[in-house]
């Protein structure tokens, strides 16, 4: 389990300053003594986030690369998008919503089928009295 920044605020804490210091397996042994209920941290990890602090002044996570991910809302804004009008493109759905058609056609196939669309807005269901438009509330909330 990753340690988060507090965590690792704490150990530089537990090494000290000066002729106070402690060795990174006495910080190991003392980081499991007051967390016994957590993954005991390595001697590794000690020095690396030691060693992290002296060069960058710092232990705070760095900026992970790539694209952010599509955030939750703008998920639901896409399949709302889709409910409303279920026989938009994802071309649509991408200009409309000003995201990516990649975007678009990832949350399509990973939250939702064409006959899911068409059932929830009820396009599924015109003339057949056995097809209920009940919607599917779990279906959008489904990762």
């Amino acid at each position: 389990m990753p340690l988060n920044e507090r965590d690792r605020i704490e150990i530089l804490m537990m090494i000290g300053v000066g002729d106070r210091m402690r060795t990174q397996q006495e910080v190991c042994r003392l980081f499991h003594e007051m967390h016994p209920d957590r993954e005991p941290v390595s001697q590794s990890t000690v020095s690396r986030i030691e060693r992290k602090y002296r060069e960058l002044g710092h232990v705070r996570d760095a900026p992970r690369q790539g694209r952010p991910k599509i955030n939750e809302n703008v998920q639901q804004d896409v399949i709302l998008s889709a409910l409303e009008n279920p026989h938009c493109t994802v071309r649509q759905v991408s200009r409309d919503l000003n995201i990516g058609k990649s975007s678009v056609s990832n949350i399509f196939k990973k939250r939702l089928s064409r006959r899911s669309i068409l059932v929830l807005s009820g396009g599924w269901c015109e003339g057949n009295p056995k097809r209920t438009d009940r919607p599917w509330a779990a279906l959008l909330h489904r990762n």
